[in-house]
């Protein structure tokens, strides 16, 4: 480590000789590093291009585009870990970069997301400064742009250790073969011009943009390159212009329309300088096709027209609102059923449409979004401009910057409020039905068991048989109707479950002992195969006893005369499986798939329904799913049906 510590304390002297000796430090500005910087500016197309020299305890600029200081402390040099590493460095995303991400120039003003820089060695190999270019934007360093970069590097240090008249003029001549170098490799179009406009040079990239060769552009006016009047106005206004207002013009980027030799157009970007030779005044434009870039952005525009359109005409409310709750956009069937006018959402919040019943929940789901979780179909209730509450079920997600910030909610929603009326009054119908129906109906199912019963005396066979089918329709009844107010509180969520540790085997026993008047009905008897006594499930025990009578009473009406229906309990693993089976015909290949929907029901092997609402088995896996359970079935055609459910067992709690 002591060793390590020396060497670069030797390194460092040696390298402060070197600057010692160029005795250029602090240095008036002058034109031939200058020119260095502005080719790597404009060659680059990077606002901001330079050559530091390190000293001791600063990065002094020679000369610089684009940054104000002439000087900046040593440790916030971005370009010391170039010299550092003393080789070409590139870092494209500067904010993704260990040590760059730090830095005041990517965190402050000027922001800065790209870097690449050649350091500047001396004779020795020592590195005295470097050579930098910086973006404000992401961006990729092509290979040729390295190159590009390190010839300049090359160049630069030509001329910091240049002094006597044979150097200068080998610097000029090595100076013109790189600078000839780089205008034949780029790939943007670079022309010089006389201050008569007529073109002096014309680079190969040229060459390949218009279908000229040097030879025949050559003296040309250069207008008639381009087919916009717009370039001939404004070269025209360059060569009258006074160099004292050519700040106002130059290195300002353009677009045009070029025409190539065959008087094909295409679009071009270009950026247009001076440059004096001598007492010769001269101009350089340096052009770039941008066809790929026009097609792309024409493609971006229609894309975002379409789905603009798209949002615009949708018949769900689209809005877009921001950090603050301020909206920033909201589609037409936003603003009709609302009652707003488009003027009127400029200082439309959306505090201001929320009624006071849904703002808690509207926050919790805003909070939800800017942390980045997406929220779907949540309800909430909006107000009209009129005053008046309309019911809205949505999606909400957010939107974020490149850098991870929040940046707005993007929400679609659907108008349910007729669809809650229509629950509101299915909901009333509902209630009627169970109080002005079902309780008429269980009175007399039961006067005509009394009658049955013999209560009102002895009753003629055909009275007998009358009554009978009158029961038992009235049973039908009852049940139908208790099977759907079961569905309209699943629906309404208005189902309640008492949900207790229960032992297993005693509610099983209690449905087998419900159902044994049903088996005589039916003529089969029940069969409990195995038990669990051991068993205890977490379970509301009504309900479960609701499961059990209704696939019991299933396997009966299915079920031959004399037959038998068995009930299983086994364990597999952390779970209890319940069993119901029967021999009789087994379902259908085209139930299989639907025999839990609503209204679905088998017929027997005559072809006649077995009665029923259709509405059990529906009900029963709604049920067994609540109960954090699964319900499932086996069949085979001819040999019998199996439906079983299974719940996770437990151990008998301690006292």
């Amino acid at each position: 480590m002591v060793v390590w510590m020396a060497l670069l304390t030797i390194h460092e002297q040696a390298r402060q000789a070197s600057l010692q000796r160029i005795n250029i430090l602090d240095s008036p500005r002058e034109e031939r590093f200058d020119r260095i910087v502005r080719t790597a500016q404009r060659l680059f197309g990077v606002p901001i291009a330079y050559i530091g020299l390190l000293d001791t305890d600063r990065m002094w600029f020679k000369s610089s585009i684009g940054l104000a200081a002439d000087e900046i402390g040593r440790d916030h040099a971005m370009g010391l870990m170039a010299i550092e590493r003393n080789r070409l460095s590139v870092v494209s995303d500067t904010t993704g970069h260990e040590r760059l991400s730090q830095h005041p120039w990517v965190k402050e003003d000027p922001y800065v997301r790209f870097f690449a820089g050649v350091p500047l060695h001396d004779r020795e190999g020592n590195s005295v400064g470097v050579l930098g270019v910086m973006d404000f934007r992401v961006r990729e360093f092509q290979e040729h742009e390295k190159e590009s970069l390190m010839d300049l590097a090359a160049w630069c240090v030509q001329e910091l250790y240049s002094r006597d008249v044979h150097k200068v003029e080998e610097r000029q001549r090595s100076s013109e073969t790189r600078m000839r170098a780089l205008l034949n490799n780029v790939r943007d179009g670079i022309i010089t011009i006389s201050m008569h406009g007529l073109i002096e040079s014309f680079n190969p990239a040229a060459e390949s943009l218009f279908g000229y060769t040097v030879g025949e552009i050559k003296h040309q006016n250069f207008l008639q390159l381009f087919a916009t009047p717009k370039i001939k106005i404004t070269t025209q206004e360059i060569l009258k212009t006074e160099p004292a207002r050519l700040s106002s013009i130059l290195g300002t980027g353009g677009e045009a329309v070029a025409r190539r030799k065959d008087g094909s157009e295409f679009p071009v970007e270009l950026s247009i300088s001076d440059m004096w030779i001598g007492q010769y005044r001269m101009f350089t434009v340096i052009i770039r096709d941008i066809t790929e870039r026009k097609r792309s952005e024409k493609a971006l525009q229609e894309s975002e027209r379409r789905y603009r359109e798209l949002f615009e005409n949708a018949n769900d409310l689209i809005q877009s609102v921001g950090p603050s709750g301020e909206i920033l956009y909201v589609n037409k069937a936003w603003r009709q059923t609302l009652g707003y006018e488009p003027h009127e959402m400029e200082t439309l919040a959306i505090w201001d449409v929320l009624s006071a019943t849904s703002r808690t929940r509207y926050v919790e789901v805003f909070q939800k979004v800017i942390q980045g979780q997406p929220v779907e179909e949540f309800e909430v209730v909006f107000l009209t401009r009129s005053g008046s509450e309309i019911s809205l079920e949505g999606n909400m997600n957010g939107k974020f910057n490149s850098d991870g910030e929040f940046v707005s909610t993007q929400g679609i929603f659907r108008d349910i409020t007729q669809r809650k009326r229509i629950e509101e009054m299915k909901s009333e119908f509902i209630s009627i039905v169970s109080h002005e129906l079902r309780t008429p109906l269980t009175s007399i199912h039961g006067s005509l068991g009394l009658l049955l019963g013999g209560v009102g005396g002895e009753l003629s066979e055909n009275a007998i048989s009358m009554i009978k089918i009158a029961n038992s329709n009235s049973e039908r009844l009852v049940r139908l109707i208790s099977d759907i107010l079961d569905i309209e509180k699943i629906e309404s969520g208005k189902m309640d479950f008492f949900m207790e540790m229960r032992p297993l085997m005693p509610l099983i026993h209690q449905s087998i002992a419900e159902n044994e008047g049903y088996a005589k009905k039916y003529n089969v008897s029940m069969n409990l195969t195995r038990e669990l006594p051991e068993v205890y499930v977490y379970v509301d025990g009504d309900r479960l006893i609701q499961v059990l009578n209704n696939l019991l009473s299933n396997a009966m009406k299915f079920s031959p005369k004399e037959g038998v229906v068995e009930i299983a309990v086994e364990r597999f693993e952390r779970y209890v499986r319940v069993s119901v089976s029967d021999k009789g015909p087994g379902i259908p290949e085209e139930l299989r798939g639907r025999i839990f929907d609503r209204f679905t029901q088998a017929k027997s092997p005559e072809g006649r329904r077995k009665g029923g609402s259709g509405l059990g088995l529906s009900i029963c896996k709604t049920i067994t799913e609540r109960l954090k359970g699964q319900l499932n079935f086996s069949t085979r055609l001819g040999e019998g049906t199996t439906f079983y459910f299974d719940l996770l067992a437990h151990k008998q709690p301690t006292p």
